[in-house]
């Protein structure tokens, strides 16, 4: 090596045409043997370093080769957890899938029956209320011809009772009365008819309305024939409504209870037969129906 430099130093004098002290050889060879020696140095160095450089790069490629194996280890496990999960939700997918079909056909089979027995109801439904609907129309109709029927059946009976009651005073006041003893009989006879035909219109009043049609004139009517017959000295007792006395001579032919009384009071409902004065003296006894409360009763 010692000699490539000289030879080196040696050429480029030449071609420089410098000239070399001889002198200065001895410092030359020196400073070339410094220079070898640091080369020397150097080079141990940069093998020293090239190892270490080397090693190191072995080092990272082992760290390097054993990550990625952790990674790939790491990496494929997760892969196949990744696909064993994925596999078993798949067969849980068609698992379900095939359940969900079984469950939809019979909820579809169902609902076919549901839809057919509410379609039956349904028009089994409508059919009763076409049904019903009839049957209220006709009712309807019924009740109103009913109605009508007995509106008309009232107005003729208080019409028929109106004029009855006027016939029967202008018979009352057409009667003659014969006061003498051998007429008596007759004429009371005449008079008895005549006063029961009055209680029958007083019971059918007693049971009407104040406010019917009719009401007012039977009532008028039948205040006249009273007062015509007291003008012939004859009295027709108002029984209806009244309560029997002690000492009142009264045959009592039925009998009724009413716990609306408020008392122990028999009370006259109903009158079968009159009960008739002339000239102050009972010629007949009444025969009447009376209500009583029992619980006044011992």
């Amino acid at each position: 090596m010692k000699k490539t430099i000289l030879a080196i130093c040696a050429l480029y004098a030449f071609l420089t045409h410098a000239s070399i002290d001889s002198t200065k050889l001895p410092q030359l060879e020196n400073r070339i043997d410094a220079l070898e020696m640091e080369m020397q140095v150097l080079k141990q160095h940069t093998q020293q370093s090239l190892i270490w450089v080397d090693k190191k790069f072995n080092d990272y490629r082992s760290d390097n080769n054993r990550l990625i194996q952790q990674q790939d280890s790491v990496f494929l496990s997760a892969n196949n957890s990744i696909i064993a999960n994925v596999e078993e939700a798949g067969q849980k997918i068609d698992t379900n899938a095939s359940k969900l079909n079984t469950v939809e056909s019979k909820l579809i089979d169902s609902l076919s029956s549901f839809s057919q027995a509410l379609l039956a109801s349904i028009v089994i439904l409508l059919l009763l209320i076409a049904f019903l609907f009839y049957r209220l129309i006709n009712l309807k109709s019924k009740t109103v011809s009913i109605q009508q029927k007995a509106s008309e059946l009232e107005s003729r009976l208080e019409h028929e009772v109106s004029v009855a009651s006027d016939n029967l005073l202008k018979a009352i006041q057409s009667i003659k009365v014969n006061t003498g003893p051998n007429a008596d009989n007759d004429n009371h006879t005449i008079v008895l008819e005549f006063a029961d035909q009055i209680v029958k219109m007083e019971n059918t009043l007693y049971n009407m309305d104040p406010t019917q049609r009719g009401y007012k004139h039977i009532k008028r009517s039948l205040d006249k024939m009273h007062d015509t017959l007291q003008t012939m000295n004859y009295e027709v007792s108002r029984l209806l409504g009244s309560k029997i006395v002690e000492g009142q001579i009264i045959e009592i032919k039925d009998r009724k209870t009413d716990e609306t009384i408020e008392s122990e009071d028999l009370i006259v409902f109903t009158v079968n037969k009159s009960e008739v004065f002339y000239k102050g003296k009972q010629i007949q006894r009444a025969e009447v129906g009376v209500k009583y409360n029992p619980n006044y009763i011992d």
